[in-house]
């Protein structure tokens, strides 16, 4: 068996989240955006609206970037359009992805359960 092939929106999703990381990193000045990384994109079947997901880091104000991207998206599109060759370049929407928070909210919590003396069952039985 060979290797799985990618559906074109896949592929044209991929793309679209590699120029527009480059233009939010080269091109964009607003100060709200800071730091961003653009850390995955979906696509509509019809390829007409893109969704694309953003992660800062730790000290980063998610609220401000995404409104400064939102706000941005116009601009975006039209670089993104002189990049991609594309009939029709798809609306830009930004949003969180919550998936490294999710992810260091989940380490937390193993690491609270296996401190010792966090509550754990066994220990409780054996001191009775």
């Amino acid at each position: 068996m060979g290797l799985k092939e990618y559906s074109r929106s896949e592929r044209v999703a991929d793309q679209i989240q590699r120029e527009v990381a480059e233009i939010i990193t080269q091109e964009l000045q607003d100060p709200r955006i800071g730091r961003v990384t653009v850390s995955g994109s979906s696509l509509s079947r019809d390829l007409s609206n893109a969704t694309l997901y953003i992660t800062l880091p730790a000290d980063g104000d998610v609220e401000r970037a995404l409104e400064g991207l939102n706000r941005a998206s116009g601009f975006v599109r039209r670089r993104l359009g002189q990049r991609v060759r594309m009939r029709y370049v798809p609306r830009l929407r930004f949003a969180h992805d919550a998936t490294l928070d999710r992810a260091t909210r989940v380490g937390e919590l193993i690491d609270a359960a296996l401190r010792p003396g966090a509550g754990n069952t066994d220990q409780s039985r054996e001191d009775n």
